[in-house]
């Protein structure tokens, strides 16, 4: 793959009796890893996260390099309930999959590469400072 090559993430999370979750998903070599969305272009990859983020509220993440598969990651978060998504959304699809399942972010940071975990730190520090700023 050469370095003009972009991968979209999804990365779902939701707020549970024990804390923030993010949602993973078990790839081919049963690796746990944030679902891709598209892979591409940067221009195809943009268009798909923007299709896919629509109206919803969400949080554009930072471009993360990932030295491994030489492409550089885009990602949007999302905070799910899955129930109210529409049938036709890729989210849904990931949700539905029996190869995924929420996860209590601590562990999955310690689950993912380490361009994903940049990922979900950087979501856990915009949800904490949204967090403060609400109780203030």
């Amino acid at each position: 793959m050469d370095s003009n090559q972009f991968c979209a993430k999804v990365l779902m999370y939701r707020y549970e009796s024990d804390g923030l979750e993010v949602f993973l998903e078990k790839d081919d070599n049963d690796s746990w890893t944030l679902p891709n969305l598209v892979e591409g272009d940067e221009a195809t990859v943009i268009h798909q996260l923007q299709k896919e983020a629509g109206q919803d509220e969400h949080i554009e993440l930072d471009p993360v390099k990932c030295e491994l598969r030489k492409r550089d990651m885009l990602a949007y978060a999302f905070e799910i309930d899955w129930r109210k998504l529409p049938k036709v959304s890729k989210r849904r699809q990931f949700i539905e999959t029996n190869k995924g399942a929420f996860v209590v972010v601590k562990e999955a940071m310690k689950k993912n590469m380490p361009s994903e975990y940049k990922m979900l730190k950087e979501l856990v520090d915009v949800l904490s400072v949204r967090n403060l700023l609400r109780n203030l």
